[in-house]
């Protein structure tokens, strides 16, 4: 009994869909996408033009972190180059995302960096990012006309100013330094260069913005044009809604913009081998056999955190049960989950778009509402050229049920 848990346990610890992809990366995990893979793709530019800017937008679980973590790594065996990884959300409360957030994480990233270096130049810039971003204070005499600061505040009347950073939780916007800062970041860079010539910021997490969608142009412009302008390449996950509506004005800020789309799962395409190979890295003692594993990538529709997922619950199932391994029929059970948990939430009109692209593959993201079915994968989309919608596989059941009833 302890050798069949032992078994399960570490069958399930590697198929945690919600762990951080940097863990995935470290333990060797992770292969790339055949073809050209979007981390491909920003590398290779960003190598002939390091002070490029490059946005990638994708539905959630796509892999846009993993893709990301793999330019990164790549970026930094470039000799003259050097990659700095951000995930925002670790960094700042996305609730409060403002302009100016991005530049004041360059700022700070870079800095740490010429500290660790322990150069002299360029020491002042970075002091003035450094308090740009993290705020304060600083002691104002009560009388306008005293000129200051001295030595000694002993016996003269004054009051203490807090100045908010901007990578504080404030909720008033910027003052207007962005200016400045990009000066600062340009000096800071400039300090670099004889180690690093080529220095280039990634930050992932922008994806899960909370502010409204229509709000990522203004709060993304500025930075990137300034960090672009202080000779700093940048890449950044960003929402979906930036290929789409008004939103797509983004992309006049980016030299380049790519889609991480699901992965083509038709028998015999690579990317059906690509979802194979992952699995199999993660199933170390065998626990999914052929025809399994295969009805695993059906089911994903080519999702990768969804075939983790469904990989993950089709163990849970299998145990539950009393199997030594993972069955079809125990897959089929773990998509009926999946299926159940994407059918929550919609109303009439997006069961008729679902109902339209699984009848007729016919899929025109002309709403709020659309986005939102593609953001949360209930339609999949499969990219250029030429491009393809497909409803997610486990949703295909319970629409057939709404169907006939």
């Amino acid at each position: 009994m302890a050798n069949r848990r032992d078994k399960f346990r570490a069958y399930m610890s590697k198929l945690e869909g919600a762990a951080p992809p940097q863990l995935a990366l470290d333990e060797g995990l992770c292969v790339d996408l055949p073809g050209r893979s979007v981390a491909g793709q920003i590398v290779t530019r960003l190598d002939l033009k390091p002070t490029s800017s490059h946005l990638l937008v994708g539905g959630i679980g796509s892999g846009k972190s993993t893709q990301l973590l793999l330019a990164t790594r790549r970026l930094n065996e470039i000799t003259d180059t050097h990659a700095f990884y951000v995930d925002v959300a670790l960094k700042h409360d996305l609730e409060q995302f403002q302009s100016g957030v991005l530049l004041a994480l360059a700022g700070v990233t870079l800095s740490k960096h010429a500290e660790s270096l322990k150069l002299k130049e360029g020491k002042e810039a970075r002091e003035v990012l450094i308090r740009w971003a993290r705020g304060w204070k600083e002691w104002i005499p009560d009388d306008p006309d005293d000129e200051g600061p001295p030595d000694d505040w002993e016996g003269w009347d004054s009051h203490q100013v807090e100045h908010r950073g901007v990578l504080s939780p404030a909720r008033q916007p910027l003052d207007g330094n962005m200016r400045e800062a990009m000066r600062a970041l340009n000096e800071v860079r400039a300090s670099l260069e004889a180690t690093t010539p080529h220095l280039v910021v990634l930050f992932d997490s922008l994806d899960r913005l909370v502010s409204p969608p229509q709000t990522f142009v203004q709060q993304v412009e500025q930075d990137i044009r300034a960090i672009k302008e202080a000779g700093v390449g940048v890449a950044l996950v960003g929402p979906l809604s930036s290929l789409f509506g008004h939103e797509r004005a983004v992309a006049q800020y980016f030299d380049h913009i790519y889609l991480q789309a699901a992965v083509d799962t038709t028998p015999g395409n690579d990317g059906r081998a690509f979802l194979a190979t992952i699995l199999r890295m993660r199933d170390a003692a065998g626990m999914l056999p052929d025809d399994a594993l295969s009805l695993v990538i059906d089911l994903s529709g080519g999702v990768l955190r969804d075939a983790i997922n469904i990989a993950q619950r089709a163990g849970e199932e299998a145990y539950v049960a009393g199997a030594e391994r993972v069955s079809p029929d125990h897959v089929r059970a773990a998509g009926d989950t999946l299926g159940r948990e994407l059918m929550m939430g919609l109303g009439t009109r997006e069961l008729d778009v679902l109902r339209g692209v699984s009848e007729k593959a016919e899929f025109v993201p002309s709403s709020d509402s659309d986005l939102a079915l593609l953001v949360t994968r209930r339609v999949l989309d499969y990219g250029n050229p030429p491009l393809r919608y497909r409803l997610h596989p486990t949703l295909r059941p319970f629409l057939e049920i709404q169907a006939h009833k």
